[in-house]
């Protein structure tokens, strides 16, 4: 599996799928940081898994239905790289059982038993863990699943709200949610990532959050991982990825997050319809 100073990037296509968008376009990158010694952050863009060491950015415009998402594995638990790569990887090399909201169990179900498998395979206990936060792309719709302290973010040009789209499943958002606490605040306090949940390899089904948004043009969709969000302020996250190429903007959040310190695993994907 990939360690620092190695790069994964896998690429499949997979059979049985219309080309149905050709102006649906995606960017992102996945990096180790200044600090951790290896990348337990993953990202998927449409068909390729990102797990690199150092900045490449991935850019595609997605030719099918399909996914894009990021996962963070649990450093503090077994094979942390490898559980975010498993959850991302099944999107891809498998028919993953989601279509729409009543699928969300099964689908839930479906992860955390590819984590199980991982884990007796590895001979591991039942610790490897992983947040996941992704998009579903289908002909008419956007399917938010999100599990975790990665986030997701509306950043269309033309709105004004920025809204964040995900609730960090941590006591520490949870009393944001409350109004104890300022949004700028939980960036900086020192127990945001404590998760009250999470996809673990264990046969349960996790708790999935879902959102769906009528597929229209000029969307623009934001994923990070908690060493993104955690870099910068809020209001410099979306000035940085509303306006210009998407391309552009994930270079700059990239200069950010390593001006910053790049203290944890980086993971962004930037969506444009």
């Amino acid at each position: 599996m990939s360690r620092a100073g190695r790069s994964l990037a896998l690429h499949l296509t997979l059979p049985g799928h219309k080309n149905t968008f050709n102006k649906v376009k995606a960017s992102g990158f996945s990096v180790t940081g200044l600090v951790r010694s290896r990348n337990e952050d993953s990202a998927l863009i449409e068909s390729t898994l990102v797990q690199d060491a150092s900045f490449r950015l991935h850019s595609v415009e997605l030719q099918t239905p399909g996914w894009i998402a990021v996962a963070d594995g649990l450093g503090g638990h077994a094979h942390g790289n490898v559980a975010s790569q498993t959850l991302l990887y099944s999107l891809i090399s498998e028919d993953p059982p989601f279509k729409n909201q009543e699928d969300l169990n099964e689908f839930g179900a479906f992860l955390s038993a590819k984590l199980v498998e991982k884990s007796r395979e590895l001979h591991d206990s039942d610790t490897m863990a992983s947040t996941f936060t992704g998009l579903y792309i289908t002909e008419d719709h956007i399917h938010l699943i999100h599990c975790g302290d990665c986030r997701a973010y509306r950043v269309d040009r033309d709105d004004e709200s920025h809204a964040l789209l995900t609730i960090d499943h941590t006591m520490v958002f949870q009393d944001y949610l409350r109004g104890e606490l300022f949004l700028e605040q939980v960036r900086t306090h020192p127990m945001k990532n404590r998760l009250t949940r999470c996809i673990q390899a264990r046969e349960e089904i996790p708790q999935l959050d879902h959102k769906s948004f009528p597929l229209k043009k000029g969307m623009r969709f934001l994923l990070v991982s908690d060493g993104i969000w955690e870099s910068m302020h809020h209001e410099q996250l979306m000035r940085q990825t509303k306006d210009g190429p998407i391309q552009e903007c994930c270079e700059s959040v990239y200069r950010s997050y390593w001006e910053s310190g790049a203290r944890d695993n980086g993971s962004l994907v930037l969506l444009e319809t």
